[in-house]
């Protein structure tokens, strides 16, 4: 795997599943070195557009599953969990605020003003996450709420709990309580 790191990949969607790949694995450092050359080539083509756009010259389409602004947006996101697992909080969190607002992405269709808001979303379960794992306990009952508003982050947001309760001494108990029905339904 580490000789695909340093190798000159410039297919998108295949550095996307690298990375989830590496994810899998929890091989944190390729994670990141995969991310960041994601982040370099998706960066290389936006800029291509937009000097192709800028000079009307005619734009080469792009091949990928995707709109431009998810690979931009999941090359942060991604970097910021391999931070998150690495205890690296603050190196997240800068992750995070990279992916936060994309609505400054050019030449988004309704596929790319989806992702935008899904990278939104996204950011604001993260930001919680962090919080929690870092110390922040006065944002439990905010992010206690939150899941309950979304539960499809109730399993990750309940381990980001309880993984700061065995740092921070929260109410673990009674936050478990509160969603002892959701909880039963995850067997």
């Amino acid at each position: 795997m580490d000789d695909l790191v340093h190798s000159d990949i410039t297919d998108l969607d295949t550095l996307v599943n690298m990375i989830k790949l590496s994810f899998s694995f929890a091989d944190g450092v390729n994670m990141i070195a995969l991310c960041d050359q994601l982040y370099s080539h998706v960066n290389q083509k936006y800029q291509e557009l937009q000097l192709y756009k800028a000079r009307k010259k005619p734009i080469q389409p792009i091949h990928t599953k995707r709109p431009l602004v998810y690979y931009y947006g999941y090359s942060h996101l991604m970097k910021g969990m391999a931070f998150q697992k690495q205890g690296k909080y603050e190196a997240a969190r800068d992750c995070i605020e990279k992916y936060a607002e994309l609505g400054w992405f050019n030449g988004l269709d309704q596929y790319g003003e989806a992702e935008v808001e899904y990278y939104r979303y996204a950011a604001r379960a993260n930001l919680y996450a962090l919080d929690i794992l870092s110390g922040h306990g006065e944002v439990l009952q905010e992010y206690v709420q939150f899941l309950r508003n979304n539960p499809e982050e109730l399993l990750p947001g309940l381990l980001s709990i309880v993984e700061g309760a065995s740092r921070y001494d929260y109410p673990l108990e009674a936050v478990l309580k509160s969603f002892a029905e959701q909880i039963e339904g995850l067997n």
